[in-house]
């Protein structure tokens, strides 16, 4: 399906062999024009901006750039990375007065994308079967007054032939070929990852990126197979997604753990991973789970929220603490007397009748040696220390590995247009761990 977004037109933008005339170069540094306008910055010491493109002009032994992106050698281009947690980037040493020259910008070409996504589409045509040729790519976004983020870098591989109806005008609707079968991310460096809408096979290449306030894009059309000339097609918008070809959209739920089971210790919180919702369909759920893991009293008072944030850095109250019911309460412990694998339906117990391991219907906690790997179950029922579960379990699990009958449950309704959420785990007693863990529901048009 060719899916575009409503709000902007589509910009055309053409690059490599073929380029018709009046047609708007969609280009990023370009070293001629940073050569001739003397718009280079040398340095021979200190850090470098994160998210921009260097060349090593002169190494000098000892020096080190690899912990950064780079090469130890004359003539190495590259994005400089983050190094640790810093909010520059260090080299690892940078003590002999190598020197570095700091790509400039054309920003008279910057193309502006003040919405919350930024479509980027690609066509390639070819006179004759390109046989597997490829373009490759890298995307940058620059804010007003600050230096270029480097999102990612991509490779389009050309491969058999489709036909599809172009997008942009003159041509629009109208049959053309394309030999883009595939697009392959290389790296990405960006907060929130480019979606790959359609990777090209029967349909015109697609990516989506979440511009996170960001007002202008660049691309760099980094290298084209001989004979390829591609199509680089831009839009942009804040609205849902629909179908350019008039069938009903596939409406899918995207299901994936925001955090693994964890444990948060006594007097302890725990500030959950971001989850991006912005690709919801409609509102979406969080679901969030909480179990005692020792059978100690825990007093009450404990709890979890969720936030939710516009740009993944800025958060705020989004629910109130949710006390868990489990506080307040002595969880009963007991062991598997015996290994379980994955997918069986039935656990024998050391002891299923103390507790509510043999209450229908109970869920209960399996704490496994390795925490992630825990998980909550139904009891359906039991004979003695028998117990017929519900569900077969996910994962398999040794001999006398713990378990515990106090679990909470809980969801939280995410409403269309908030792009993160996450939770907060909040342990106050003095001397009971849990663990916790968290997953969205996401209906999204794929």
């Amino acid at each position: 399906m060719n899916r575009l977004y409503p709000i902007q037109e589509w910009s055309k933008f053409r690059t490599g062999v073929g380029s018709e005339n009046g047609d708007r170069q969609l280009t990023t540094t370009n070293k001629n024009w940073d050569q001739r306008n003397g718009n280079r910055v040398r340095t021979t010491s200190g850090t470098l901006k994160i998210g921009t493109k260097y060349t090593i002009q002169n190494w000098i032994t000892a020096d080190d750039f690899t912990n950064v992106g780079g090469q130890n050698n004359d003539g190495t281009e590259f994005v400089a990375t983050r190094s640790g947690a810093a909010s520059v980037a260090t080299p690892t040493t940078w003590a002999n007065s190598s020197v570095l020259e700091e790509w400039g910008t054309e920003r008279g070409r910057l193309i502006p994308c003040n919405a919350e996504n930024v479509f980027l589409a690609f066509m390639a045509a070819h006179a004759s079967d390109p046989n597997n040729g490829t373009a490759s790519i890298n995307i940058y976004l620059y804010r007003r007054n600050g230096p270029a983020q480097f999102v990612g870098d991509y490779d389009l591989i050309c491969g058999d032939l489709d036909v599809v109806r172009y997008p942009y005008p003159p041509y629009e609707g109208i049959l053309k070929k394309n030999y883009i079968d595939t697009i392959t991310k290389v790296s990405s460096q960006w907060i929130s990852d480019p979606e790959i809408i359609s990777g090209g096979a029967d349909g015109i290449a697609m990516i989506r990126i979440p511009t996170h306030g960001y007002e202008w894009i660049l691309v760099e059309v980094d290298a084209v197979s001989s004979g390829i000339t591609l199509d680089v097609l831009m839009s942009s918008s804040n609205q849902e997604l629909f179908d350019v070809s008039m069938t009903s959209p596939e409406k899918t739920s995207a299901v994936a753990v925001t955090d693994a089971w964890q444990a948060v210790v006594a007097a302890t919180t725990v500030v959950g991973n971001a989850c991006d919702f912005s690709g919801g369909y409609g509102d979406s759920l969080f679901h969030i789970e909480a179990a005692q893991i020792e059978a100690t009293a825990h007093a009450g008072g404990s709890g979890i929220k969720v936030q939710t944030s516009v740009d993944g850095r800025n958060w705020v109250d989004y629910t109130l603490t949710t006390e868990l019911n489990l506080t307040a309460d002595t969880a009963a412990a007991t062991t598997l007397n015996g290994a379980v694998t994955a997918e069986d339906a039935t656990i024998t117990l050391a002891d299923a009748t103390t507790g509510d391991f043999d209450v229908q219907g109970r869920a209960w906690f399996i704490k496994d040696g390795t925490i992630a790997n825990s998980e909550v179950v139904f009891t359906k029922s039991n004979s003695s220390h028998v117990v017929t579960l519900m569900n077969p379990v996910q994962n398999s699990h040794s001999t006398g590995v713990s378990a515990y009958d106090r679990v909470d449950q809980f969801t939280v309704n995410i409403r269309e247009g908030i792009h993160w959420a996450r939770a907060v785990y909040i342990n106050t007693d003095s001397d009971c761990d849990i663990a916790v863990r968290s997953w969205p529901s996401i209906v999204s048009a794929r």
